[in-house]
């Protein structure tokens, strides 16, 4: 729902995904979507889900939500507000309960990929007890680090398809979570993996191979890239979201702090890209 709310071209769904459901959708839940205000909440919906007992049924969940109090949502969210806590728990409750049960009847996510969402989520969870915490988000995320603080007590990853290759981040007091993008296998052995097409296409421009140049030497932050590559700002994030997204760079994420994220070429990149590459083309062979 969030994917077709932001209509963005940097999703990997094509056009009829988007097509299909515009033929779908209801006049009542597209009114209700223009509520920039409470639609831009999802990440509070997200963590009641996390406390939902009813995690693998959407309508159960809708309906523990519906009949939860205004003081059990504030007990359920309370540690995670900053300052002030959401206006309104009501309305709040109840739009979403509406909105999901709106959006339920004209999409439903398909089983192969809530299989294979729940294999990635197994997978990660296997690594903690070998790779630093950190390292699970950068591996997760294809490229972004969170920089470790006090102010930080935990991080909650969500696997998710439509959003891929992007990243969502949500910030609450002293937690924040991630939904990353997880690409489902192309089916057929001639089919070239998606990841492959990102890096190959993040490649074959001028800009985005200078960019990766400046970035050998050193890590940078946006403001000294704008200087160094003499692009516009919105062209140049543009460039440095699709290598980010090809897994070509690492994004250094100051959380609750006042210093600017770093860029840097990620560890490995090119050499990972190489087997990728060869294994990929060797695979057609007779």
């Amino acid at each position: 729902m969030s994917v077709y709310i932001t209509q963005k071209a940097s999703y990997d769904l094509d056009k009829h995904w988007f097509k299909n459901i515009e033929d779908r959708i209801q006049p009542e839940l597209i009114e209700l979507l223009k509520d920039q205000e409470t639609i831009h909440l999802v990440g509070y919906l997200l963590l009641l889900i996390k406390k939902s007992p009813y995690k693998n049924s959407l309508q159960q969940f809708i309906s523990w939500l519906k009949e939860l109090s205004i003081g059990e949502i504030y007990e359920l969210l309370y540690i995670y507000f900053r300052e002030n806590p959401l206006k309104d728990l009501d309305y709040f409750r109840n739009y979403y309960v509406t909105v999901l049960s709106l959006w339920d009847e004209i999409y439903k996510v398909k089983d192969d990929v809530n299989r294979y969402l729940t294999f990635a989520a197994e997978e990660k969870k296997l690594k903690q007890n070998s790779i630093a915490p950190d390292m699970i988000v950068e591996e997760c995320t294809n490229g972004i680090y969170i920089q470790q603080s006090e102010e930080i007590s935990g991080i909650i990853l969500i696997p998710t398809y439509h959003f891929s290759p992007q990243n969502r981040i949500y910030s609450f007091k002293e937690t924040i979570l991630i939904q990353f993008s997880v690409d489902i296998p192309n089916e057929g052995e001639q089919k070239v993996p998606l990841s492959l097409i990102r890096k190959t296409k993040a490649l074959a421009d001028e800009k985005r191979l200078r960019i990766l140049q400046i970035l050998a030497t050193e890590p940078k932050t946006f403001t000294q890239l704008v200087r160094l590559t003499n692009l516009s700002k919105s062209n140049l994030h543009y460039h440095l979201v699709l290598l980010r997204s090809a897994g070509l760079i690492k994004i250094t994420n100051f959380m609750f702090s006042q210093q600017p994220d770093l860029y840097e070429i990620r560890p490995n990149a090119f050499y990972n890209q190489k087997e990728e590459l060869e294994a990929y083309i060797y695979s057609g062979q007779v």
